[in-house]
């Protein structure tokens, strides 16, 4: 019988490898459903509000997509997010997520068995990658981590076929995922700019000079495309195509409050930047998984060096120098103050997020299933890497599947007495406009279940800038939290507010306000 299995498996190890992604994905999704963890993440529920704001709204339209996320899950989720259900359940987001964690375990063992001609080391990559609880807890969320780790390892994948047999086809195809790439995730910039320099570096040593500029010329026309319309797309609605760096909405500006509070030890420190970066990746991917990855990283590198097969690497491996670039990026954003992230490592003392950001990690997952797979060179290391694997997954679950470092990188992001406001509004909110500020009280809002025509926000265009003069104007209900991204404490004219409104319940992070002649 198990002779049967092996020889079936071996004959189709690409549906083996599907239906274990598939597997481990639905099982995945009805356990953290069934938890009520789809949308533990602040975030989660934003994207589910962004892309329903675009037909639920005071005024409704693609302009709701904003400035300051790129669109791509947003827009993925519109055939879906009318749907009550699919909103408030944060389903929309999961029909995007999951196929995206399959299509990855699927390409990572495509990928590898193309480098490696072994179908054990491709198998271990794709198990490496599938059995990663952080992975699989993201995946069944509205979030964007799973779908950039699948354009990421599709672009890359496709560019390697293309170094290899220089068909125009892969080079397209490869554009396009980088291309997807970059209108998820703005690591996914540097990303698409690293592989147009890889597209000419490879050309130009195939072909020379001229014919390498061709080629980046059309490579990068279509992976740099979503750049381009993206500023473009901020020019055209907020006038200024950097708005999603200048804006008090951008995760500069939001970041640079916690710098002020001095919540930042990353900002302008190369070494805190890199050691949170570093611990980011044992966390939430393993420490023995990072640790051979390493090793086997070194490993090859030492054996191009040694065998000095570098006609070899350049078209074969090179391509892979792309999936060290969000990495690379992170690392430099954290020193920039760009971006928050906090491990318990380097977390300044006092704080109470023992972990912030940490999934950003999940970006190097493919890159630490090849290196790692690679090491499998003989019978011993293959069998000692499918045990490190088993290692690996049991550090990563050994406080228990509620309690993994991306849950509770979720959990303690939460603003303090969120639930009890929402559901105080739930009992006894009768109608009206609610002026709140949506950059730091969506989840509020999610929380609420009421429509998002209910709610004037930041996106809410004359009903915003009006109610900022005269909050009376439309609003029946204010709510004000004590953050300093507050935009509704920040710009609401206060005289107008105080004349108007009465406090009818505090808690320690909100403050819900009504109009006093209701």
């Amino acid at each position: 019988m198990i002779n049967k299995l092996l020889k079936f498996v071996a004959r189709n190890t690409d549906r083996t490898i599907f239906i274990m992604a598939l597997s481990l994905s639905v099982v995945s999704f009805i356990y953290y459903y069934d938890q009520g963890l789809i949308t533990a993440y602040g975030d989660a529920t934003t994207h589910l509000n962004v892309a329903r704001r675009t037909i639920d709204n005071i005024t409704p339209g693609m302009a709701q997509l904003g400035g300051i996320w790129l669109p791509l899950l947003h827009v993925l989720m519109l055939p879906t997010i009318w749907n009550d259900f699919f909103w408030f359940s944060g389903i929309s987001g999961s029909i995007v997520s999951m196929p995206a964690f399959i299509l990855s375990v699927l390409i990572i063992y495509k990928l590898i068995y193309f480098l490696t001609k072994d179908k054990y080391k491709a198998v271990l990559g794709s198990a490496l990658m599938a059995l990663n609880i952080n992975f699989l807890y993201l995946q069944t969320t509205p979030m964007t981590e799973a779908l950039f780790v699948t354009t990421l390892i599709s672009g890359v994948y496709l560019l390697t076929k293309w170094a290899n047999d220089q068909r125009i086809f892969y080079l397209i195809a490869a554009a396009f995922f980088f291309f997807l790439t970059s209108i998820n995730r703005y690591e996914g910039w540097p990303v698409a700019l690293t592989a147009t320099f890889v597209v000419f570096i490879i050309s130009l040593f195939r072909e020379g000079a001229k014919k390498a500029e061709g080629k980046i010329l059309l490579f990068g026309t279509v992976s740099f495309f979503g750049i381009f319309l993206w500023m473009l797309w901020q020019l055209t609605i907020f006038h200024n195509a950097f708005y999603f760096l200048s804006s008090d909405f951008s995760a500069k500006g939001q970041t640079a409050i916690y710098i002020r509070q001095g919540l930042i030890p990353t900002y302008h420190n190369f070494l805190v930047s890199l050691k949170t970066n570093l611990f980011s990746l044992i966390h939430v991917l393993g420490p023995i998984a990072v640790f051979t990855a390493i090793i086997g990283l070194v490993y090859s590198t030492t054996r191009l060096i040694i065998n000095k097969v570098y006609k070899n690497y350049i078209t074969r491996y090179l391509p892979l120098s792309i999936l060290f670039v969000p990495f690379v990026f992170l690392t430099y954003a954290l020193y920039n103050g760009n971006i928050p992230m906090n491990v318990p490592e380097t977390a300044v003392k006092g704080t109470t997020l023992t972990f912030f950001n940490v999934r950003y990690a999940l970006y190097s997952l493919p890159a630490v299933a090849i290196f790692f797979a690679i090491l499998a060179q003989n019978r011993v290391m293959k069998i000692l890497l499918v045990f490190l694997i088993l290692v690996n997954s049991y550090f990563l679950l050994n406080q228990g599947l509620n309690k993994i470092v991306t849950l509770r990188d979720a959990r303690e992001s939460e603003l303090a007495e969120i639930k009890p406001t929402y559901n105080w509004i739930r009992r006894y909110y009768d109608g009206g406009y609610i002026l709140v500020s949506a950059t730091i009280a969506d989840p509020l809002i999610f929380g609420t279940r009421l429509r998002m025509k209910n709610f004037i926000t930041e996106g809410s265009g004359k009903y915003w800038t009006e109610s900022m003069k005269n909050p009376a104007k439309y609003a029946n209900w204010v709510i004000l939290t004590t953050s300093e991204r507050d935009m509704v404490r920040k710009y609401m004219n206060k005289n107008a507010f105080d004349s108007n409104f009465s406090l009818v319940q505090r808690y320690d992070a909100f403050e819900i306000y009504k109009k006093n002649d209701l």
